[in-house]
């Protein structure tokens, strides 16, 4: 039942997220000085653990201005509220080991397994692959990675990221 839950929550993830990376340049004018988007649309587009201006203080969306700088990161995780509060899947990383960690210097693979859900993470010479719910990179943590015992849904590819 879960995989069937699954399919269609991750393609309404997907299609709000397409929607979010179109309209990222008017949903920006939408936020705060805090960096944060205004209710309704942070119900959907906001993201729970950073606000529009992260990108241009990690240097991960480097820009010279502050509203361009907002539109490329939001545009690099649309639709993050939804994912994690609408379509994520409670987690409870203290009782959730992965069913399959395979490292090696040319391939990580982790696969979950737990009642609620499932995760594949895939990360080597074909590119980068994340199915499922997003629980790679919090089944060690001792505390939530968010504001809840949370992982959000999870579908992309990406055959440029290549270990």
């Amino acid at each position: 039942m879960k995989y069937l839950l699954w399919l269609p929550l991750a393609l309404l993830s997907l299609s709000l997220g397409l929607v979010g990376k179109v309209l990222a340049p008017v949903l920006v004018l939408f936020a705060g000085e805090d960096g944060r988007l205004i209710r309704p649309f942070s119900y959907i587009w906001g993201q729970f653990d950073a606000d529009l201006d992260e990108g241009r203080r990690s240097g991960l969306t480097p820009s010279r201005w502050r509203y361009l700088g907002r539109v490329k990161w939001l545009m690099r995780n649309p639709a993050y509220n939804f994912a994690y509060y609408i379509a994520g899947q409670y987690w409870d990383g203290l009782h959730n080991e992965p069913v399959v960690y395979e490292e090696t210097p040319e391939r990580l693979y982790i696969q979950h397994d737990w009642p609620g859900g499932w995760g594949v993470y895939y990360h080597g010479p074909l590119g980068q692959l994340k199915l499922g719910w997003k629980a790679f990179n919090v089944y060690w943590r001792d505390k939530p990675w968010g504001p809840e015992w949370r992982v959000p849904i999870c579908l992309t590819y990406s055959p440029f990221k290549r270990r």
